[in-house]
Formats: C-alpha cells, structure tokens, sequence
C-alpha cells in the first residue's frame, strides 16, 4: 500500500513537472524548463519502467571524456555531460519517476563504448526495469534536462531530490 502510495504521488509529480514545462513554466525558479517530449521508443509506461515514457533506448551509449568550464569530465550522446547522483550506491539507482524526467538515466540496449580519456575498465551498466543503465566505477550515470548543449554543466552541484549532482571526472572523481 505505501508503494502505490508513494508511485502514484511521484506519477502526479512528474506529470505536474511536465506539464508545466509544457506550459512554459519553471521548476523552482531556476529558469529551467524540460525539454521538449521526445517518441519513446520501447513504448513502456513510467508505472512499468520506473523511467519517464520520453525516455528513447540507444542502441549504444559511447562515453568520452571532454573540456567543459568545470574541466574534463565524461560526456555521453551529442556530447552531453554525465553525472551521478549522492544517494545512489553502487550499482543501485535511486532516481525513478520524477527525478528521471529531469535526471534522465544514460541508458543503452549493448554494452557501453568507452572513448578517448575513458578508463574501459570503470565503465558498465546495470539493470534498470529492462534497460541497462550505463555505470562509470559501479555508480549509475545520468543527464540532466537543463543542460541544452554540449559542455554544459548546469547540473552540477545541484541539490535536487534528496542528494547532491556531480560531474564525474575520467579518475571517477566527483565534480560539484
């Protein structure tokens, strides 16, 4: 009864968050929006997945390691910058619903691809409701929404949904 309790107000939030994207507002008065809903491509539903339903699967996530303003930290698709969340454990993701429609889970169908400045052996993925979501040191990775371009870094640091966001430097290093 809790779960349903909890799922169904993390659904009511994350569609409350969306919906006021969709309107043009923003979330705490920071001035970001979410970004435009883009086709699923698996179909599921957030109550099955645990993922938002915006959320596409690429084939392959290729992980590199690129110069931002907050140094050289990894960047997944499009160069966009990965990072990972305080409260997550090794292996365990903690940001479902609403937290991963505006954290969205670096997620892939193979196994990821390592490029130039990534440690191969660091990088992985674990299982997250029929998706592997990519790990760097065991620790899940993720973008985050108000990041429009590549370089950017505006997730960092950040105190959303019970814990701190860091970029991760190539050494596994936090970033915040």
């Amino acid at each position: 009864m809790r779960r349903l309790a909890r799922d169904a107000t993390a659904a009511l939030t994350a569609l409350t968050a969306l919906t006021a994207g969709a309107c043009g507002g923003t979330r705490a008065g920071r001035g970001v929006s979410p970004s435009p809903p883009v086709t699923p491509s698996g179909g599921t539903s957030p109550s099955e997945t645990g993922l938002p339903p915006t959320m596409p699967t690429p084939r392959r996530v290729t992980v590199k390691a690129a110069r931002t303003k907050a140094g050289e930290v990894l960047v997944g698709e499009n160069g966009r910058t990965l990072y990972v969340f305080g409260r997550d454990r090794p292996g365990e993701p903690t940001c479902l619903l609403s937290c991963a429609a505006w954290w969205p889970p670096a997620v892939t169908r193979d196994e990821p691809g390592a490029e130039s400045g990534v440690r191969r052996k660091r990088l992985g993925a674990v299982e997250r409701d029929g998706v592997r979501q990519v790990t760097y040191g065991e620790l899940p990775l993720y973008y985050f929404n108000g990041d429009r371009k590549p370089g950017d870094v505006y997730g960092r640091g950040r105190d959303e949904f019970g814990g701190r966001w860091y970029a991760v430097r190539p050494d596994g290093a936090r970033v915040g």
